[in-house]
This record gives structure tokens, C-alpha cells and sequence, in this order.
């Protein structure tokens, strides 16, 4: 059985602002690839029937807001970023439907926590 030792202080699905603005990333992917590869990471194919039509990445999420597959996070630049949360398949299904065989990516800016 194998051990693994996370880093004190870090945790593995999740990003943080912080760590964020220390690193070199310009958008939220760069911030991911840098920090979390793992994120970004192909699940391979999720039915034997089409496995073209199926989806092998991780859908975005901007604010609790659907906004589309991996390569959309080079549109969200680091500003104002809180956090970056990689969210399991399971707990994607759960929370947004059937259609996360792959996870999700849930990317939460300060925008969100402003009450208009």
C-alpha cells in the first residue's frame, strides 16, 4: 500500500489565490498546468457505444456558472481569482448532472461573493 504525504499547508484540489500570485500563470489554465496538472488531466474514453461523443475533460465553471471545457480557462485572466477547485466526477454529478464523467473545474473570483 502505497503512502501519500501532502504538503503542509496545500491541499491537492484546490488552488488558491495566494499561490496563485506567486506563480508565473497570466490566466486561470496556466495557473492550473503550472500548480495542479493533475487538473487537466484525460479521463479517456466514458462509453464503449461512442467514445467520441463522450466527454474525457473536465467542464469549467466561473462563479458557479457553466462555462465550457478545459481550454476556456486561458479566457479567465488571474485577477481577482479566490480559488481554483478540481471537483471529482461523483461530486460533479451530483451537483450539476450526469454530464461531468470527467470532474469539473470550478474557478471562484471575488465577484462572486459580492452581494449586489
Amino acid at each position: 500500500m502505497a503512502v501519500v504525504v501532502a504538503r503542509p499547508g496545500r491541499q491537492s484540489d484546490v488552488i488558491y489565490g495566494s499561490e496563485i500570485a506567486k506563480s508565473s500563470a497570466l490566466n486561470a489554465y496556466d495557473a492550473v498546468r503550472l500548480l495542479r496538472p493533475a487538473f487537466l488531466a484525460g479521463r479517456g474514453p466514458t462509453t464503449l457505444l461512442r467514445p467520441r461523443e463522450s466527454s474525457v475533460s473536465p467542464v469549467v465553471y466561473l462563479d458557479n456558472q457553466r462555462y465550457g471545457d478545459s481550454s476556456t480557462l486561458r479566457n479567465i485572466p488571474i485577477d481577482g481569482i479566490v480559488e481554483i477547485r478540481f471537483v471529482g466526477a461523483t461530486q460533479a454529478q451530483m451537483r450539476w448532472g450526469m454530464d461531468h464523467p470527467a470532474g469539473a473545474i470550478l474557478v471562484l473570483t471575488g465577484a462572486a461573493r459580492r452581494v449586489p
